[in-house]
């Protein structure tokens, strides 16, 4: 018994420092693409890889404090650049958008781009996109129902833009874990309303 103990440790070790090494990657890869325009954010970067928390947070602050007062068009430029990064690198892309950054910049960001250019689908992309990011894996894998807000504004952003690919694959990602959810009880019971759900597996992206 002991020695399939260690098994299992071992091998979610193993795990553990493979998903550290590819957000360390994801990380360092991210301060290069960012050193000309957000060095601060670039020095956040490679703070965090290194194991440095403590420093990593101090050039955030300083990132967050320098950007919250530029323009609307460098904040709207950073949101759309980290959210591509994100994106890119899921699911091991967590540490480039930490809280207070998410928070005090982009969400922030993409609304008032959102409400000054209607009709624009990139805010609407992005703001959908992040409100599904929590748990990405496990609404892909149908361990939790996604978010209902996230995936209209998707549906919003595809009507105006009907060939954006980053929408649209989060769309039906969304729709596939919502009824992986609702079904990973059958047959004992199905979670869902089976005819509420058959409307939105024939619902077009649009």
């Amino acid at each position: 018994m002991s020695g399939s103990c260690s098994n299992s440790q071992a091998a979610l070790i193993l795990i553990v420092n493979m998903i550290s090494k590819r957000m360390n990657e994801v990380l360092l890869h991210s301060a290069i693409l960012a050193d000309q325009d957000w060095p601060e954010y670039a020095a956040y970067c490679r703070a965090r890889e290194s194991g440095r928390r403590r420093l990593a947070f101090r050039h955030l602050s300083a990132f967050i404090a320098s950007i919250g007062v530029a323009g609307d068009g460098r904040r709207r430029k950073f949101a759309h650049w980290v959210c591509e990064r994100l994106t890119e690198n899921e699911p091991d892309s967590g540490a480039l958008l930490p809280e207070p950054l998410l928070t005090e910049i982009v969400i922030p960001a993409l609304g008032q781009w959102r409400a000054d250019e209607p009709w624009n689908s990139i805010p609407l992309r992005w703001l959908g996109v992040l409100l599904t990011s929590p748990g990405h894996l496990a609404v892909r894998s149908g361990l939790r129902p996604p978010d209902e807000q996230g995936e209209s504004l998707l549906r919003k952003a595809i009507n105006l833009d009907p060939p954006d690919q980053v929408a649209r694959v989060r769309l039906i990602e969304c729709r596939i874990g919502t009824l992986d959810f609702n079904a990973h009880h059958l047959p004992e019971a199905y979670l869902g309303e089976p005819e509420t759900d058959l409307k939105r597996v024939a619902r077009p992206s649009r």
